[in-house]
Order: C-alpha cells, then structure tokens, then sequence
C-alpha cells in the first residue's frame, strides 16, 4: 500500500513537466474559497473599526500584494503599484468605521485626580466624583447613529451597587451606565438620541465610592478608565469622502484617540518635502500633530488616514482611498519640490492646540477671564489648576510681590485636619485651614506670594485639598453640600515689569519656526535623524511673527563630534557618558568576574619624600580645584551670581539622559544642538521639545531630558536683557532684576556710584579751603 502510494506521488510530479515537454496546457486547478463563519456579535478592536471585528482593512477591488522575501528582494519589489499605502488584503474590507472619542480640553499626562491621560488612547477618571468633556467627529451628510460605544473598566475598590456613569450628548438628558466592570477592558452600547453630523459635544460625570476606606488615599484608589480608540460611534466608512474635508477628518479622528499619523515615503524621500507635509497636518490639528515616518513595506496599524509621498515629473496632490481602506493623501513631488499644502486642509478643534489664555500684568484678572468658572472639590483628596500665560518679555527677579484674591468656600463640619493649600507653579504660598468656620462663603482673601516665583509663558495657579476620613477605615458616608467650592471672581494681580529677558534656551527655542529644523543628510545615523526632524517639524507650534534665526540641528551620539562642544566647555566623552546608558550591574548572587585575589592589605606606605617637596606638594595642593581657594572662589561665585554652581562639564558627569538640547556658544543664541541618545525615537523627542517650548521653563544653556521624560535645566551666569530704554518708570524694577541676578556685582556697582560721588566734595571741599587759606 505504501508502494503505490509513492508511485502514485512520482506520477503526479512528473506529468507537469512531461505535459510541458509535449507542448501541452497544464489545466489550472481552481481551489473553492473556504467558507468562514462570522461571529455573532463583533469583537471590538483598536484602531478603525469594524462590524467584522477586523483591524484596518483593505477594499475588495484593490490587488493583494504578495509577500517579498526580506533576504533577497526580487526587482519588482522596488517598483510598487501606484496603490503603495501597504499590503492590500481584499477580504479584510471594513465596511463601517469606528469614530473614536477625543478629549475636549488639554488633560494632565500620567495619573492625576479627576480626569487625566495615564496612555494617549486612555482615559482615567479618578476619585468618589469626577467629569470631564469629550468631542465625538461624525462626517457630514451621514445618518447620526442611534447608540455611542463605550469600552470600560473600573478598579476593583469601586462599590459597583452604588457607582454610575452619566453621559449627556449635546445637553441632551442623561444616560447612565453602571460600572461593574472591573479587570479587563468590557465593551457596553449606549443609547442615544442627539447625536448630530459635525462636532458632538459629551460630558461625563462619574459617581465611584470606595467600598471599604474613606480618605485622600481612598480617592486615589477608585478610578474608572474609557478606551477612547475603541469607544465612539459606527458610521459607514464610505461617508468619509476622497477629498479634503474628509481626509482632515480622518486626521482629526485619528490624533483624538492619540494613533500618530504616518507618513509613507521611500528612503529617498528629500527631507524637506516630508516637512511641509508634516507642517500642513499640524495646520490640520490646530498647530501640532504627531507624524512618524514608515515605508510604504509596512504592514498596517489601524490607519484612519495615511500620507503617501511620491517621486513624479510634476508635483500634484490627490485624495483616494488605500489597500488598507484609510484615506490616503498622496503627494507626488518632483526632486525637492513638493506641491503646495498650504491651506489645503480644513482646521478641525482638537484640543492639543489650545494654548492657556494671556494674563495682563497691572490689573486684577478675575478666573472667568482665564477660561476658569466657579469649579467644586467634592472628593477627600481635590486637586485643580489654573493655567495662564505671561508675556514673553515679563521679568521680576527682586521681591515684588503678585496677589491672589480668592473668594471661596466650603462644607461645615469637615474632619479635623482638613487643609486647603494654594500653589504657584508648584510651590506652596499659602494654607489655608477648613475645619472651622464652615457652611458658607468666606469673605475675600488677598494672599501675596513672590512674583519671582512666576515666569514667562505658561503658570499654572493650583488648589489642592486634603480631608480625612471621618472615620478613615469605613466607607464613606453619602454628602449633600459640596466640600470645597472656588469663585469665578476670585483674581490674580501679577504686577508689571520692564521688557527683559533671560537669554537662554527658552528665548531660542520661542523664535523657532518649523524651517528651522535642520538634520544633515551626510550626518551619522542620517534615516533617524530624518524621521526626528520630521516629527519636530509636526510638533511645533506655529511661531508666527516671533519666528526669529534660530537653527536647530539634530544630531546622533555616533555624530556629536560636529557640534561646537568646546563653546559650551564640553567633549565628546562628556556627551557620550551622560547619553548612553550605564553598563549593568550583576545581581546578588551572581558569580563575580574579576580576580578573586587581593594583594593590597591597605597598609600605608612610609613617606620617602623630601621635606621640601612635601611642602611644596602641599602649597600645590592648596591651588588645585579642590584648594582651600578653589572652595572659597566657588562659594563667592554661587553667592554672587544667579545661576548654576557648577560648569556644564560637571553638571552633566553627574547625570544620565536620553536626549541633550544645546546652546553652546552665547554669541550665537539662535544656534541650537540636540543629541538623541539610542534610547529614544525622534517623535517621542519631539514631543518633550514641544513641551519645553510652551512651558518657557528652559532659562539656560542645556537641558537633559532623563528617560522619565523630565528636563533638567544648566543655568550659565549670562546677565538679564534689556528689550527697552530705561526710564524712570521701569528703572526700579530694572535695577532690581540686575540686583538679584548677581547681588555682588550691584554692591561693588553701588559702592563705585558712592565713592565717584564724592570726589566732586572732596574737589569743592579742597578748593574751598585754598581761597579760605590765600596764596
């Protein structure tokens, strides 16, 4: 039996060749497609949804592209039909999409009371009480749908008896939504009735007691988090058109569930072309966008919009749908000459450019004209901010004093020990105490903390309080008055100033604009270096009219010799140890690897030196950088300057980063360096740029960013700028900026005035006593 069977194999293997021998056709064996059962209920996934449960998906008209083998790629594999937005599949066609939900306001990154983002794509709502809004994009001239999805879980310390979730949709009546899901993420149906085409509006306001504690430490442990990604509403995916409107709104959709935006080039792809796409995107978005680059190889991620740039004769652009069904802008450029993107696309409201409002100087601003209502603090441990922004040329560094005007109140009868603090920019100015007096509305407070303590660009005027449980171990009883409540009169008073600044990065990194990111093609690690600057080029907002010279050249630890180090007092080595990561140390128990002798007993060595080269050595050693006078020339310098104590060199030996953003020579304050360690990817490094330009925290020459993604900022003895004549107006204030900069320079200054004052007394007082005396 086993015989024929080989024979029969043998048989079947040689006719092919033996029909071709002969001339005859081979007949081609048709397989019948495999019959696969759909499930019943689909299966949500992240990314672009479908009612098939399938991820991005391709139309069943497009051809599948076959699969190259990654060793030796066949020619064709460098010549890919025109539909390159990668590998096609025609049976995974989505024929619905999943809009997702985005945040309508900018959110605290990490985890944070109240509403915050621990992950882009989620939301985490945290304490016995918290809400926050969401924006849901739905295509115009497309049927609203009749349900939101909401994809959900809850901590295991939420009581689910007496927990809800209510969602309101465009003020309509409210929805609620138990929360008993705890563990893994669970998908629920919402139904809704006011869910219209365009921009929808949705508040959430979530209900979640501990079951066991009561406390801040209890507020922190109930929380319940909202996949945006996969939360929204199903809309047909053929509403979204091949055109503008609906490619900007696939980007939008997109940048809300916190997906970056790819762009599809091939390796020689000029630089310049990828930013102005990545440039227009931002546009899109309101100013900034997260943009990574791909090849066109890739396999797909969900895509809700794609870019594709095209080498062609003529630049053009045009809008089609992909292989894998996202919208796709194609930009066909010719050498480094792209199509013009300006205005192509409609700005859509995405919460990541809205910047905090402007305070004036001079007057008393109430909350209400810096976007901030009358807000409540209704959980054990309340935390809130309000953001604004200082001119850009404001500058106190003396003592004057800022005023906050507060008018609040809160409940009676709090548990001993309740607090109120009241921070700016993080620190504390004031305590304020609510266990006595409560019940109702104190009469205003005027609290006046350092205006040193602001600076310019964003602040942030923070409220935290703390009440205990009462008592902390038993649930927490059910509270009829709100705990703590804020006024929208409450002001701030920031007194003015001349128009100064402190030279450093921040100055640099304000007049930035996107043609100023520069990443050498013939530089080390030049493919990294190109993805970074086009990433950075998406991040930065608009600079406008402050766009100044300010060059920003992106370079590789293998590249950072071609950076100016020895202007900034540093080396390659220097870079290099604080960049690259330390080498690791064996765990306990491990076998050692050195010798396992030691011939060394620690006996000290008889002295044989001369007397006289021992007092020698020891005057040498007087002089030396870690002398008596090395020490005393160090604490007078960090006495007499406002800055750091420490050389740049010193500084960063005793640090270690991912990323080292530069200004090394102070007579070119536009000419910026930053070195990515192998660590970090260019968007990830883009971000925490953009994030160090809004704040205007960077008031110094270099700043290392740590793998926490947290910058530490090197502060030279460079003095403040006048941006003004001074007259009698600002004088003050100028003199005291220069005072505090460096108090032992304004001394000696002072002293020279008196002491030049008196040789005119002294000239009068000797002339007078010659004609007093005669000849």
């Amino acid at each position: 039996m086993r015989g024929a069977l080989i024979l029969a194999w043998l048989i079947a293997a040689l006719a092919p060749a033996a029909r071709a021998q002969t001339g005859e056709a081979i007949p081609e064996i048709v397989l019948p497609a495999p019959e696969i059962a759909q499930p019943a209920e689909p299966e949500t996934q992240p990314g672009v949804q479908a009612e098939t449960g399938r991820p991005d998906a391709a139309q069943g008209s497009a051809p599948a592209t076959p699969e190259i083998s990654p060793e030796v790629p066949p020619a064709e594999a460098f010549a890919p039909p025109p539909d390159r937005d990668g590998p096609s599949d025609p049976a995974a066609a989505d024929p619905v999409w999943l809009m997702p939900l985005g945040p309508a306001a900018p959110l605290p990154r990490g985890v944070h009371m109240g509403a915050s983002l621990p992950a882009p794509d989620i939301l985490r709502l945290t304490g016995e009480v918290a809400a926050t809004g969401l924006i849901l994009l739905l295509p115009p001239g497309a049927e609203p749908p009749d349900h939101l999805r909401l994809t959900l879980r809850s901590g295991v310390n939420v009581l689910p008896d007496s927990a809800a979730l209510h969602l309101a949709v465009n003020g309509g009546p409210p929805v609620a939504v138990p929360l008993t899901h705890a563990g893994e993420f669970a998908t629920v149906d919402v139904p809704v009735t006011s869910l219209k085409p365009g921009e929808n509006r949705i508040e959430i306001n979530v209900v979640q007691p501990h079951r066991i504690f009561c406390g801040p430490d209890a507020s922190f442990a109930v929380w319940t988090e909202i996949a945006l990604a996969r939360s929204g509403a199903a809309v047909p995916s053929a509403a979204i058109g091949t055109d503008a409107p609906g490619f900007s709104l696939a980007v939008a959709a997109g940048a809300m569930r916190g997906s970056r935006i790819r762009i599809l080039a091939d390796p020689a792809t000029p630089t310049p072309v990828l930013q102005a796409i990545s440039a227009a995107l931002a546009d899109a978005l309101g100013g900034t966008a997260q943009v990574s680059l791909r090849s066109f190889y890739d396999p797909p991620e969900g895509d809700l919009a794609l870019v594709a740039a095209i080498a062609a004769d003529t630049p053009r652009l045009s809008f089609r749908r992909g292989a894998s069904g996202a919208i796709v802008l194609q930009v066909e450029y010719a050498g480094e000459t792209a199509p013009d993107l300006s205005g192509l696309l409609p700005v859509t409201s995405v919460a990541a450019g809205i910047s905090p409002p402007l305070l004036t100087p001079g007057r008393a601003v109430p909350f209400t004209e810096l976007g901030q209502a009358d807000f409540t603090g209704n959980t054990h441990y309340f935390q809130a901010d309000v953001p604004f922004r200082l001119p850009d040329d404001w500058l106190l560094l003396a003592n004057q004093k800022a005023r906050l005007t507060l008018h609040y109140g809160f409940a009676n009868a709090l548990a001993q020990g309740s607090i109120l603090l009241v921070k700016m920019n993080g620190a504390t100015v004031r305590l304020l105490p609510l266990d006595r007096a409560g019940g109702k509305i104190q009469p205003p407070l005027a609290i006046d903390f350092p205006a040193g303590l602001l600076h310019a660009g964003a602040n942030a005027l923070s409220f935290e309080m703390m009440v205990p449980g009462q008592p902390a171990d038993a649930a927490c009883e059910a509270r009829r008055a709100d705990m703590l409540v804020i006024l929208g009169d409450s002001a701030l008073d920031v007194p003015t100033s001349p128009a100064m600044r402190q030279p450093g990065l921040g100055v640099a990194l304000r007049d930035l604009g996107r043609n100023g990111v520069v990443a050498a093609p013939d530089a080390p690690d030049a493919p990294r270096l190109k993805e970074a600057a086009v990433a950075l080029t998406g991040m930065l907002a608009p600079a406008g009219e402050k766009a100044g010279p300010t060059r920003l050249s992106l370079l590789t630890v293998a590249g950072a010799a071609r950076a100016p180090l020895d202007a900034a007092g540093l080396s390659v080595p220097d870079v290099q140890k604080a960049l690259f990561p330390p080498p690791a140390t064996p765990e306990a128990g491990a076998p050692a690897t050195g010798p396992r002798f030691v011939l060394d007993d620690g006996a000290a060595t008889p002295a044989t030196e001369p007397l006289s080269d021992w007092l020698w050595s020891g005057v040498r050693r007087f002089f030396t950088a870690e002398g008596w006078v090395a020490r005393k020339a160090r604490r007078l310098r960090q006495a007499a300057f406002l800055g750091s104590d420490q050389t740049l060199a010193g500084w960063l030996g005793e640090r270690t980063g991912v990323a080292l953003l530069l200004q090394p020579d102070p007579a070119a304050p536009g000419d910026l360096w930053l070195i990515l360690a192998p660590a970090i990817d260019g968007a990830t490094a883009a971000a925490a740029v953009e994030d160090l330009r809004r704040t205007g925290i960077a008031n110094g020459q270099a700043a290392l960013l740590d793998a926490a993604g947290t910058w530490h900022v090197w502060t030279s003895l460079a003095a403040p700028e006048m941006l003004e004549p001074a007259r009698p107006t600002n004088l003050r204030s100028m003199l005291g900026n220069y005072a505090s900069w460096s108090p032992l320079l304004f001394t000696l200054a002072m002293l020279g005035l008196a002491l030049a004052s008196t040789i005119p007394a002294l000239l009068l007082l000797i002339l007078t006593r010659k004609r007093r005396n005669g000849p």
